[in-house]
């Protein structure tokens, strides 16, 4: 975790000198360029987590995401919100799981420092949550009557969840940044891919798992650093 921090800071630095904050106040999402120690296999493929999502997405298990949520001291609550609309929206039918997100902190994370604060008893089923943005009238409501927590965790740690579970960020109240790798796991079929850049040299010396987590991505351009995004 040492080594993520010091390679993520100065990127992240970079990136809000040229980019500013994207997720609300003082709070930022960052893609994490397919550079060491980002791309490691224990972060990207690893040896508890892979299991899991495995069992849960099936055969042909893909990533398509590498990116970062830091919540900067100042930060408020962002508004509750799933991060992907219904498959089929006005169809009123919940659907099995197709996408995973993986969250490893690189600090710890208290009631202080911005925890990722989440709505788990059934949100990621709701059939009829079509605004992934903002979570609107009703239910806000609804999500201030439902059971929630706050997912407090050591650095290093994991946690896996759908990507349709209802959840926000939280102020971080401390002096120092709070930053989550994400990551995202789809089913083979589910989204186009190719976002990530790899350069061939790289992907030739990947892991066979890491390869075959990244095999639709653009294999073979020079790694895009965050503010290329």
């Amino acid at each position: 975790m040492q080594a993520m921090r010091d390679a993520f800071q100065p990127l992240f630095d970079e990136y809000i000198r040229k980019k500013g904050y994207n997720t609300g106040t003082n709070r930022a999402q960052m893609h994490l360029p397919f550079l060491e120690p980002f791309h490691a296999e224990y972060v990207v493929a690893n040896a508890i987590a892979m299991p899991v999502i495995d069992r849960v997405l099936d055969d042909g298990v893909r990533c398509t995401y590498l990116a970062s949520d830091t919540a900067c001291p100042g930060s408020d609550y962002q508004n509750v919100h799933s991060d992907l609309p219904p498959l089929f929206p006005g169809l009123g039918v919940s659907l099995p799981v197709y996408s995973l997100v993986l969250n490893v902190p690189l600090v710890d994370v208290n009631e202080e420092n911005g925890p990722l604060e989440v709505w788990p008893g059934g949100t990621h089923l709701n059939p009829d949550n079509t605004e992934h943005t903002a979570i609107d009238g009703e239910m806000v409501k609804a999500a201030t009557m439902m059971h929630a927590e706050k997912v407090f965790m050591p650095a290093g740690s994991i946690v896996i969840r759908d990507i349709r579970m209802w959840h926000r960020g939280t102020p971080n109240r401390t002096n120092a940044n709070r930053t989550n790798v994400a990551l995202i796991y789809n089913k083979d079929w589910y989204g186009a891919g190719g976002e990530i850049h790899i350069p061939q040299e790289t992907y030739d010396a990947l892991p066979p798992r890491v390869r075959e987590l990244f095999r639709f991505e653009r294999i073979g351009y020079a790694a895009k650093m965050p503010w290329e995004w």
